[in-house]
């Protein structure tokens, strides 16, 4: 937030204290909008545009670590087609968390998102 002062950045953080420490580092952003919350649970990505009246037909940028609660957003054919529309998406996937398998998910990436955008799949020691 404070190296791209025009950018409208969106976080959630369940966790107190985790919480806490941002809203303490990007207390003086206005641009930084913070929600102790779990995202996908109570709000969904309709709700943050409309919210924060963002343009989707604008580049938009997406970046999801939400430990497994990125299973909401491939469950809504709504929110699939928020996120077709997004210019970069990012995802750190937790396929136990969501009750999913590895390769599930890497096929919903395939499936929803493989036609418009270029899949680019990394990870850090054994998916499964």
């Amino acid at each position: 937030g404070k190296d791209n002062p025009n950018t409208t950045i969106v976080g959630f953080e369940p966790e107190t204290n985790g919480f806490n420490l941002i809203q303490k580092e990007c207390a003086s952003l206005s641009n930084v909008h913070l929600y102790k919350d779990f995202f996908g649970r109570t709000t969904n990505l309709q709700q943050i545009i409309n919210q924060h009246s963002l343009d989707i037909d604008k580049p938009w940028y997406v970046s999801c670590d939400c430990e497994g609660d990125e299973k909401y957003l491939f469950n809504n054919k709504e929110e699939i087609e928020i996120l077709k529309t997004a210019s970069h998406i990012a995802f750190e996937i937790h396929p136990k968390l969501a009750n999913i398998s590895y390769d599930q998910f890497i096929q919903y990436f395939k499936d929803y998102f493989g036609d418009i955008h270029k899949i680019i799949q990394t990870y850090y020691g054994n998916p499964y």
